[in-house]
Order: C-alpha cells, then sequence, then structure tokens
C-alpha cells in the first residue's frame, strides 16, 4: 500500500513536469554558410543577427526579425583603409540596441576598429579607430631574428586585446599593455 501511494505520486509529479515543457520551437530561414567563424547575437528590441566572419576581407550579415523571418543579409567588404596583415576578433557585443564588431588588426603595430551596425539591415552605421599603437622596441626586439611565419605567430600574441562590456550600462573597457608603466585601460562608451 505504501509503494502504491508512492508510485501514484511519482508519476502525478512526472506528469507536471512533462507539461511544463515548451511545445512550439521556432526556426529561421536557411543561410549559406560561409567559411571561417560564425556568431549569433540576440538583441533586445527582438532581432537576431547572424554575423559570419571571413577575415581580413568579408564580413556575412544576416538579420533576422521577432517572428525569424530574415529581413537584412549584408556584405560588408572593405573594412580596412588600406592592406592589413593579420585580423582578429575583440569582441562583439550589443551597445545602445546595435550590434557592435571590435577588430584587432597588425599594420606596423596594433589597431582596434569599432564597427556599429544597423540592427535592421546589418549595414555599417559607423566605423572608427579605438586604439591604435605603434610597434614598440620590445616588440621589435621580440621580432628580430624571428623567421616570416613564426613572426606572424607572435604578431598574432601582440594583436590581443582585452575588451569587456559593462553589462549595466553601454559603456565598455579595453584594457592594453602600456611598456612604460604596465597594464592601462581606457573606458568608452558609443
Amino acid at each position: 500500500m505504501k509503494y502504491s501511494i508512492v508510485a501514484v505520486l511519482y508519476i502525478l509529479l512526472s506528469f507536471g513536469t512533462a507539461i511544463a515543457q515548451p511545445k512550439n520551437v521556432s526556426t529561421s530561414s536557411e543561410f549559406k554558410y560561409i567559411e571561417g567563424f560564425t556568431k549569433v547575437l540576440q538583441l533586445k528590441g527582438g532581432n537576431t543577427v547572424a554575423l559570419q566572419f571571413r577575415l581580413p576581407d568579408l564580413i556575412e550579415v544576416h538579420v533576422f526579425d521577432k517572428t525569424h523571418n530574415e529581413i537584412g543579409t549584408q556584405k560588408l567588404k572593405d573594412l580596412w583603409d588600406s592592406r592589413i596583415g593579420l585580423v582578429s576578433i575583440a569582441g562583439i557585443y550589443e551597445i545602445g540596441g546595435k550590434p557592435v564588431v571590435f577588430l584587432g588588426a597588425w599594420k606596423d603595430g596594433r589597431i582596434l576598429k569599432r564597427f556599429v551596425l544597423n540592427e535592421n539591415t546589418g549595414a555599417i552605421d559607423s566605423k572608427e579607430v579605438i586604439l591604435e599603437k605603434p610597434i614598440t622596441k620590445r616588440e621589435k626586439d621580440q621580432l628580430r631574428g624571428y623567421p616570416p611565419l613564426m613572426k606572424n605567430e607572435l604578431r598574432r600574441g601582440m594583436l590581443e586585446f582585452v575588451l569587456e562590456k559593462d553589462p549595466y550600462s553601454d559603456s565598455y573597457m579595453v584594457l592594453d599593455y602600456v611598456e612604460e608603466t604596465g597594464w592601462a585601460y581606457n573606458l568608452y562608451s558609443i
């Protein structure tokens, strides 16, 4: 008798959790995959942005509305004013309701660039160089004497920026190494 009561309670409790599971799952329309890195960003306004990176020369942006219908597609080319060697993704955030992409690049030093995208079309609303630092004496000394392929790997390590967004505001911080004093940071807001 005791076991039958426990069994009935167990069945009733498991039935309640089965009912609580979500029933509707929606999917977006398909889009072509390109070789590279893909990131999906859910915006507070309800739109979803899928970013496909084939660096250094292309970012493909797909924008979906609240009902997961594609409302905009952009192929962003000519991201840099001149030829850039190495490029890395420093961060992808929503700032001010817009998708913002931070890219770091190497060209005779380090460059950190911010691309603010339109939340409905995916086009570039603005682009701005946030930080530009020439190569330091320490970095030149580190690169001296290495073959070209090894120099690229060392430059890739020197390219990293520490970038963090404040979860409570639209401000973000860039942490960078300053040769004379050590680590330093700058606070920015869009």
